[in-house]
């Protein structure tokens, strides 16, 4: 692999040897034992082609780190021209202070640490890395699920590693307290997604590896319906019989964030196709998109309603040209409040071609793709992806209109649940980050 002697950078690889049931079970949701260990293998496989590519242009050393499985069948999988060694230790942290160290003693002056779960990882955020290790002492990546997909240093540090709750969302925010408290001085590289649950594959559907285009079908012509819910029994059967029945031109994937009432029930019943999910609306209706099969999507909230003959007018909207499109809006109420929004959104969805989700937002599955899906974000997930959108083409805004359910604005009052709403509209333009919007929007809501 072009390595000198004792080159002075170090890249070490962790992975796990792929076993049905002990490997990605958190994909275990959305895909068998079975489909969850192609999914890893797949990125095992994307991680090495990387690594030896790295390795080649950079000329630093490379050893993978192993856990499950043997040496042989390792070697089996990964080849001849990667050194390998077990990981050693109880926690993660041992396992990474122990190949550290290792490195450290061969000669190493910079060590940088990967695992296999990063699809987004580059050459370029590699070379960042190490070149951060020039002027810091360490260089973090982190992870959009509070962890980090890279770590690396110029030497041991075991006491960040000390302590930390692995696993959790909170264990980026802990190596940066750890390392605060060391007084030590460190980089940061860009944040990337980790391949954790599902949807987090909405990077590997962009691009749908040959090994995996089994498991990722689309079918021309189909069109997929993805409802995301929470305790909608009242609401789901109305949406279900506007829909239609699923048949060979349309699925529904109702994706469900933690009900506690019979909204699975009733989706299966009508023959849609049912996913579990952690809980927030980004989240869910990216499981959705990514266990979808059809040529354009139509992402739906469950209190809402479809016009008839929907199907033919999103194909009609498409065959245009936009990037996106949606309904006009209509609510479920003849209060002059909501007559008043309904006019304003439909004037801002016209004017300013930004539609919000429960108008029905639908477009091309190779285009939410390509564009990143939504950010798995508790809530204005839809706002920011209007954002993005309208920077990549024109959205469509159909004279049919879809009739939503004016519940959230009787249960907070139209004056609160409007100031709401423009409140967080405008923390995120100022730069607050989603957690703080968040807990601005729900303390308020009290």
């Amino acid at each position: 692999m072009g390595q000198s002697a004792k080159p002075p950078e170090h890249l070490i690889l962790f992975a796990r040897y792929p076993e049905p049931g002990k490997t990605k079970t958190r994909l275990h949701s959305a895909f068998t034992p079975e489909e969850a260990t192609d999914i890893y293998r797949s990125l095992l496989n994307h991680t090495l082609e990387l690594v030896r590519q790295f390795s080649r242009n950079r000329g630093c050393r490379v050893t993978l780190y192993f856990t499950g499985g043997n040496a042989d069948k390792m070697r089996s999988l990964v080849g001849k021209d990667i050194p390998l060694m077990p990981q050693v230790g109880e926690s993660l942290g041992d396992r990474l202070v122990q190949s550290i160290n290792a490195a450290s003693d061969a000669g190493a002056e910079r060590i940088v640490v990967i695992g296999t779960d990063c699809f987004e990882l580059s050459e370029a955020d590699l070379h960042a890395a190490f070149d951060s290790l020039k002027k810091s002492n360490l260089v973090i990546g982190p992870a959009n699920d509070g962890g980090y997909y890279l770590i690396g240093m110029t030497g041991p540090f075991p006491a960040l590693f000390e302590s930390i709750s692995w696993g959790t969302e909170s264990v980026f925010q802990e190596t940066v307290t750890r390392a605060n408290e060391a007084n030590c001085k460190f980089a940061l590289l860009s944040t990337h997604n980790d391949v954790d649950y599902p949807e987090n594959l909405v990077s590997i559907r962009a691009v749908t590896p040959i090994s995996l285009q089994d498991h990722f079908q689309t079918s021309p012509g189909r069109l997929s319906v993805i409802i995301p819910t929470k305790n909608e029994e009242a609401a789901l059967p109305a949406t279900l019989a506007a829909i239609g029945a699923p048949g060979e031109r349309l699925e529904i994937i109702v994706v469900d964030g933690g009900s506690t009432d019979n909204t699975s029930a009733i989706a299966r019943e009508w023959g849609c196709r049912v996913f579990k999910s952690n809980p927030g609306r980004g989240r869910q209706m990216n499981v959705g998109a990514v266990m979808a099969t059809g040529e354009n999507l139509l992402f739906l909230h469950a209190d809402t309603l479809l016009p008839a003959d929907y199907g033919a007018s999103i194909n009609r909207g498409l065959a245009e040209g936009p990037i996106a499109g949606a309904f006009r809006l209509k609510i479920n109420d003849r209060g002059l409040g909501l007559r008043i929004i309904e006019w304003g959104t439909n004037m801002r969805s016209r004017f300013r071609s930004l539609p919000y989700g429960d108008q029905g937002i639908f477009m091309r599955t190779e285009d939410f793709f390509r564009i990143g899906g939504f950010k798995n974000w508790p809530l204005m997930e839809d706002y920011e992806f209007m954002q993005r959108l309208k920077r990549k083409g024109d959205i469509a805004i159909l004279p049919e209109a879809v009739c939503t359910s004016g519940r959230r604005w009787s249960r907070k009052g139209i004056g609160k649940t409007w100031w709401l709403n423009q409140r967080c509209i405008l923390m995120y333009h100022l730069g607050y980050d989603i957690e703080s919007i968040r807990n601005a929007y729900y303390t308020a809501s009290e």
